[in-house]
């Protein structure tokens, strides 16, 4: 037991400390892409207080690691001692410190966690508001819809795309997932979103992208062997291009019905 304390100090202290570089507000780190999206900073507020404390516990746990490999290394004259480790006190310093790692890095990652997940739910825009976007994974191409000038999703005035979408900066888009096939993922990491589009149901994720950017639609499921090819364009620009792009593409679609409308003719 002469022990105990001194050990309890020490981890206390480690993951203590752990703690609070984890519950410091830190910037981008060159690790991680990009952030362009207005709830990035919770994500990875999350990815560094799992990497500060998981990095702390493991320098911890090594250094204590080498100090009893040193402290009771084989000398002459000395015969070791068999300790079957089921004595009283052994089991309270594994108590002991199993309670210190849950309460220190578990429970904190969990609270955390908690708190950044229903700030981020919370700010999931109703259909009514913001932009409403369908995207259908199949293999191996996405398929984006836009409600036509009727505002409505499965009407002939719909603009439908493969491997292109455009959202307006600085607008909550709200994207509604499905598949036709096989799962999907869609997947942009410099907004931090990523959701499985599955078969037969609908899935639901949203961002906010704060500055104008061209990124990449990729695909993070294994969905066959064209998997490596599924990926889009998804390009953020200010509302008025949007709006223009956007108009471009229903004149186009009604210009297209007119003239296989005079063909049918």
């Amino acid at each position: 037991m002469k022990h105990l304390g001194s050990v309890l100090v020490y981890l206390s202290a480690t993951l203590g400390t752990a703690a609070a570089f984890a519950g410091a507000e830190t910037g981008p780190v060159w690790w991680l892409p990009p952030d362009y999206s207005t709830t990035g900073h919770h994500y990875d507020r999350l990815f560094n207080i799992v990497l500060y404390e998981t990095a702390v516990a493991f320098a911890a746990v090594v250094i204590a690691l080498v100090y009893f490999a040193i402290r009771y290394r084989h000398r002459e004259g000395r015969r070791a001692e068999y300790d079957r480790g089921d004595q009283p006190k052994h089991i309270m310093i594994t108590l002991a410190l199993a309670m210190i790692v849950f309460v220190a890095i578990d429970m904190n990652i969990v609270h955390r966690s908690n708190v950044s997940i229903d700030e981020i739910r919370s700010g999931m825009p109703d259909p009514d508001d913001g932009l409403v976007v369908w995207v259908t994974g199949e293999q191996f191409n996405w398929v984006v819809t836009y409600p036509g000038p009727d505002g409505k999703f499965g009407t002939i005035d719909d603009v439908t795309l493969r491997n292109e979408m455009h959202v307006p900066v600085n607008t909550k888009v709200l994207v509604r997932l499905t598949s036709r096939d096989v799962i999907h993922a869609f997947n942009v990491p410099q907004l931090r979103v990523k959701m499985d589009a599955v078969p037969g149901m609908e899935t639901r994720v949203w961002f906010e992208a704060k500055e104008p950017v061209e990124l990449e639609l990729a695909c993070a499921e294994l969905c066959g062997w064209g998997h490596y090819m599924m990926k889009g364009r998804l390009v953020i620009e200010p509302r008025e291009d949007f709006e223009r792009w956007l108009k471009e593409q229903e004149a186009f679609l009604l210009a297209s019905s007119d003239k296989g409308a005079q063909s049918d003719e």
